[in-house]
């Protein structure tokens, strides 16, 4: 030991000169950590700010949609396999965002890089609650008490800090344009009305299984959570609209955002019977070759009974978009709307209950339901309760008709 001493002693000026040595070259060779430079420290906000960028085009845009095509999605504890939808329905969903950063697809986004001056950063998103939706959660008014579906909280991790954000839900709803409208069907235009003085924004889509499920917190199959919520009582359907700081669609609002528009013409309106066009001509009239071909594309605009012949029913189809934005205008389910200048007539009956050329099948028609049953006797099919419906006016299923419905806000201009 004292020998070892005696060297240690003698030359420790080289030692001391070789350790020094040591810790430069292992500095420079060693590959460079991606964190905070101390002599230029990035702010923390801003690395939070811009991931959260990150996470809001995501869920706009439904980012990661097109691995669910491939087979590529796993969360089959929110969207299970083998559904037959478009990207539409990813676009905005809340549950494809639990999905992303649970990491479904082969891009894990559990985590998102921010990059700055050469510098890449990390921010974690972790889940804040333990129901269903793990990673977000609706924000309740204080005062209203409502529940506001237009954003979502998630909680980020960063550099031993953590930053509460809100992921903005703005393509749930569409703003109905400033224009001159109109109401009612080719016999009967029985409204005439603008919006300038007035803000709509309307449901693109209808309102669904698991939006209700979350709201009357009853339990349902994951496997149902993407169909439209059909057996909820009319007052229900109001509750439901209230509750989420809404209402139920106006009937004048679900013809305006589903009819070709009249170019500001007040004087004179145009009624043309389908969203996609000015044409009038029904091609589910004749049987012939050329219109089964056609009917194969309609069907996927408004799907109403014989379509299943031609396609399956697909609840998020992009081709069923109206001027506006609004899906599934014409045929899919019939739709609960408020009726403020005739409150018998509160549905829309086109729905694939009716063959394609049923005059039902058109904008702008109104039935009565009495609000509470889902039986035949519930309905009354005709515009006045006291003309009995003729049987080619009568849905093809007699029993368990459904009727879907969506929601919709307006403001004024001093608010």
């Amino acid at each position: 030991m004292g020998e070892f001493i005696k060297i240690i002693t003698k030359y420790r000026k080289w030692i001391l000169l070789l350790i020094a040595f040591s810790i430069v070259i292992f500095y420079v060779l060693s590959p460079k950590k991606k964190e905070l430079v101390t002599d230029n420290p990035i702010d923390t906000d801003t690395v939070f700010l811009e991931a959260l960028k990150q996470l809001q085009v995501d869920f706009l845009e439904g980012n990661g949609a097109e691995y669910y095509a491939k087979g590529e999605y796993s969360c089959p504890e929110l969207i299970p396999d083998g559904l037959n939808v478009d990207d539409s329905y990813f676009q905005c969903n809340e549950l494809h965002l639990n999905c992303l950063l649970k990491g479904a697809t082969p891009k894990k986004k559990s985590t998102y890089s921010v990059t700055f001056e050469g510098n890449e950063y990390e921010v974690e998103f972790v889940k804040l609650d333990t129901d269903q939706t793990p990673y977000t959660e609706f924000i309740k008014k204080q005062k209203q008490k409502h529940i506001n579906n237009s954003l979502f909280k998630v909680k980020m991790n960063f550099n031993n800090e953590s930053r509460i954000g809100f992921i903005e839900n703005s393509c749930k709803h569409k703003f109905l344009e400033h224009s001159y409208f109109y109401s009612g069907n080719k016999s009967r235009l029985s409204l005439k009305w603008d919006n300038f003085s007035r803000y709509f924004y309307f449901d693109i889509h209808y309102v669904s299984n698991y939006e209700v499920s979350r709201w009357n917190k009853k339990k349902i199959k994951v496997s149902d959570y993407h169909k439209p919520s059909v057996d909820l009582s009319f007052q229900e359907m109001k509750n439901f609209c209230h509750d989420h700081g809404k209402e139920l669609i106006l009937s004048e609002v679900l013809d305006a955002a589903s009819m070709i528009r009249n170019n500001h013409n007040v004087n004179y309106f145009y009624y043309y019977p389908y969203p996609w066009g000015k044409q009038k001509r029904n091609v589910f009239e004749t049987n012939t070759d050329e219109v089964i071909k056609k009917a194969k594309t309609w069907c996927q605009k408004a799907y109403v009974a014989g379509c299943e012949k031609y396609t399956p029913l697909k609840l998020y189809n992009s081709s069923s978009s109206t001027w506006s934005g609004l899906y599934l205008a014409l045929g899919y389910e019939m739709e609960a709307v408020e009726n403020k200048n005739n409150q018998f007539l509160n549905i829309s009956p086109s729905s694939y209950y009716f063959n394609g050329n049923s005059k039902w099948n058109t904008l702008g028609s109104r039935a009565h339901w009495n609000g509470i049953g889902h039986e035949l006797s519930a309905f009354h099919f005709s515009r006045n309760i006291n003309i009995i419906a003729r049987q080619e006016n009568l849905p093809n299923n007699k029993n368990g008709l459904g009727v879907a419905f969506r929601c919709m806000k307006r403001e004024f201009p001093h608010e």
